[in-house]
């Protein structure tokens, strides 16, 4: 089978682009493939479980200048793909192009960019749209994590290779609930609390749902430089009264279970794992319908999408879903919708299999 290499910033950090790439790397070795991960640093050690037979090698120990390493690093990957006679090299972000692209000039490495932003963020790097520009014309692959993203790569880039569209899988699939169980009226949210969550907008949105549905609870779960500024927000708006910050939760999967209903009113997203990881189980799901993911995971039997940044359009979306949801036949409908919708299409299984073709397409 293929040797392939996966390259990331650094599998020993604890984000979800370090968590997907360890379960992608965990199915692919117990099917049989030769898989190694190469981080730029602090990777000797991996933040989540791996396969003890996955090879890690970590360039350095501690974060890096790009431009003072730039020519090492490529020194280094180079000599590793050749002395290792690996096949296929996975750039866990594009970014990571700029390397892995003169890296493997003149070698018989498959180049693979498999991207996690949408292609119109570049999250303030210029080097991320000139990466992006590199990847489409020298990489052999291209993976996005949405249509939508395909369809931004085949429009705005000079791609000259396929774009495959794989999503990333749910960490919560087929774990067992109770689907007919009375609803709690409380809302989630998941996230950090930065500009791009867009809870600023949550807020606003919030205080005009209080005028409707005073009997429902907004539970705010997450961390982050904004944190002072939003709930200081929520006390001018005087809607702190039914609003729960919570900080950290060790058992997220109980929190998700205790809620009724789940909103994201993300600015912009890649593909949103904490939409995944609420319908995993059961719960319905409002969303901005932002760049991109919330339309390729919620459905009309899953919840509910509304115009992006539109704060009156959110609080309307709200206040009809909590109307629905007070019927239980209809709560019991969604939830069951919500859950299967998951299991059946972002199952680790269902994913790997795309990747397999992937990496099988000789073309």
């Amino acid at each position: 089978m293929n040797k392939i290499t996966f390259l990331i910033s650094s599998i020993g950090s604890s984000g979800g682009t370090e968590r997907v790439t360890s379960d992608i790397c965990n199915k692919l070795v117990n099917i049989g493939y030769d898989i190694g991960i190469i981080s730029l640093y602090n990777g000797n050690k991996s933040y989540f479980d791996l396969d003890k037979k996955i090879k890690l090698l970590s360039l350095y120990p501690e974060k890096i200048s790009f431009s003072k390493k730039f020519p090492a690093v490529i020194y280094k990957l180079r000599k590793y793909l050749k002395k290792n006679n690996v096949d296929i090299l996975v750039n866990v972000d594009s970014i990571l192009t700029l390397y892995s692209i003169p890296a493997t000039t003149l070698l018989d490495v498959s180049n693979i960019c498999w991207e996690h932003f949408n292609f119109n963020i570049d999250l303030g790097l210029k080097k991320r749209k000139y990466a992006r520009y590199l990847a489409s014309i020298y990489c052999q692959k291209i993976i996005t994590l949405t249509e939508r993203d395909k369809y931004l790569w085949e429009e705005n880039s000079y791609a000259r290779c396929k774009v495959h569209v794989i999503p990333n899988p749910s960490p919560f699939v087929n774990i067992p609930i109770e689907l007919n169980q009375p609803s709690s009226k409380i809302v989630i949210s998941v996230g950090r609390l930065t500009n791009q969550k867009g809870f600023d907008l949550l807020l606003k949105a919030w205080k005009k749902v209080l005028e409707k549905r005073t009997d429902w609870t907004l539970k705010i779960i997450g961390s982050g430089h904004d944190e002072n500024y939003l709930k200081s927000l929520a006390e001018k708006l005087n809607v702190d009264s039914h609003i729960i910050w919570v900080k950290h939760s060790n058992n997220i999967i109980e929190q998700y279970k205790s809620s009724a209903l789940y909103v994201m009113s993300s600015r912009f997203e890649g593909l949103p794992m904490v939409l995944l990881e609420a319908a995993s189980m059961g719960v319905p799901t409002v969303s901005f319908d932002c760049d991109t993911g919330p339309r390729e995971i919620i459905t009309n039997k899953t919840g509910w999408l509304c115009e992006n940044g539109n704060i009156n359009a959110l609080a309307s979306t709200l206040i009809h879903a909590m109307n629905i949801l007070d019927d239980q036949n209809m709560y019991n409908s969604y939830r069951a919708s919500s859950k299967k919708n998951i299991d059946e299409n972002f199952s680790i299984d269902t994913i790997i299999d795309k990747w397999i073709g992937v990496i099988e397409d000789k073309k």
